[in-house]
């Protein structure tokens, strides 16, 4: 009875820890399902977070094509406006080259209309010679048709006298009357051939009389004769040298007058006591990119095989000389000479020099009769 009291004592004790676990399973289930609705509900804001972070996603990455396009926008219209400058300055350039090419335009007129205004004084000079000419003409050809009149005349007594001539030969009174009738036809054909020409006519001239002779080609005064702008003395005189260079620039062609310059002090510089080998070679190579080299700034026209000429030397011996550009000299001296200089005698400027500088001129020996060729200059 003991065993069975304490049997049923622990029969409610665990019932009542059956109870307390029930209860404790109910309230867990509870719990349980108030977190699987949590863990679905954050399963659901994780969803929809994730759709706004690929919408987001999508976002930047159409943000980020925006920004590229953007930037290539940019970079094109940076060289579009690069181009523009370009073409600005070239255009600029352009538009410099055709100020000079007016303002040559405008010197050429005016000397076009010197010249027209000397060919029409000439005219206007020769027009009383042509009117006295057509008068003479006009009076020649009515003394032509005068002695043509006189000659068809002459023509006729003389056939008459041939005809009476004829019948005194027939006629038998004898030599009397032939020698009569050839004297009298003697005497009608030389009165018809004193009327052809008349003795007080006055002999044709040559040149009509007050007809003014052509006026001679315009020369300055003081004009040298035989004579030449010497191109030697110009490059030895500062002011002068000052004014082709000037000159060459005007006319784009520059680089050869300054390429002979610097050939000129380089080789004085060479020449210097103090001059070290370090500072020849800086020397030489600041000639060679400065004149030589493709595309260099002031580069030179001496042809492609004298420069090779030169940097190949500079390559083979590994050395710098002091006659190293003595043959890229030589041309643009030539060309200096034959083209630029040439081009630089006929301007105002070096017309002055040469009539107010005798330091300045020399013989010319292509002028041979008397400076015809200064007055084709002038």
């Amino acid at each position: 009875a003991s065993k069975e009291a304490e049997a049923r004592k622990r029969g409610g004790v665990l019932d009542a820890q059956l109870s307390e676990a029930n209860q404790s399973v109910e309230d867990k289930a509870a719990a349980l399902a108030a977190a699987q609705r949590e863990f679905d509900e954050a399963q659901a804001s994780l969803a929809a977070v994730t759709v706004e972070h690929e919408r987001q996603q999508r976002t930047i990455a159409q943000l980020g094509r925006e920004s590229e396009a953007r930037g290539k926008a940019a970079r094109a219209a940076t060289a579009t406006l690069t181009n523009d400058e370009a073409r600005a300055g070239a255009l600029e350039q352009d538009w410099h080259k055709a100020s000079l090419k007016r303002e040559q335009s405008q010197q050429d007129e005016e000397v076009h209309a010197h010249k027209v205004a000397v060919a029409q004084s000439v005219v206007d000079a020769l027009r009383p010679a042509v009117a006295a000419a057509e008068r003479l003409n006009e009076q020649e050809l009515a003394e032509l048709d005068r002695a043509k009149k006189q000659a068809e005349e002459a023509e006729a007594v003389l056939a008459q006298a041939r005809a009476e001539v004829g019948a005194a030969v027939k006629d038998t009174h004898g030599a009397a009357a032939t020698r009569s009738a050839v004297e009298t036809a003697t005497r009608v054909a030389a009165r018809a051939l004193l009327d052809i020409v008349p003795q007080d006519a006055p002999p044709p001239a040559a040149d009509p009389a007050g007809a003014p002779k052509p006026p001679d080609t315009p020369r300055p005064a003081g004009s040298r004769q035989g004579m030449q702008l010497s191109m030697e003395a110009v490059l030895k005189a500062p002011d002068a040298l000052q004014l082709l260079l000037d000159f060459a620039r005007k006319d784009f062609s520059e680089e050869n007058l300054e390429f002979w310059l610097e050939v000129t002090k380089y080789r004085e510089r060479w020449d210097a006591a103090d001059r070290r080998e370090e500072e020849r070679r800086k020397d030489a190579e600041w000639m060679i990119g400065e004149f030589l080299q493709q595309g260099s700034p002031r580069q030179v026209c001496v042809g492609d095989v004298r420069v090779k000429a030169v940097l190949d030397g500079v390559e083979a011996s590994g050395a710098y000389t002091r006659d190293m550009f003595d043959i890229p000299e030589e041309i643009a001296y030539g060309t200096l000479k034959l083209v630029i200089f040439p081009r630089f005698e006929v301007t105002p400027e070096a017309l002055k020099l040469f009539e107010e500088r005798d330091n300045l001129v020399e013989p010319d020996p292509a002028c041979q009769q008397g400076g015809r060729k200064r007055e084709a200059y002038t």
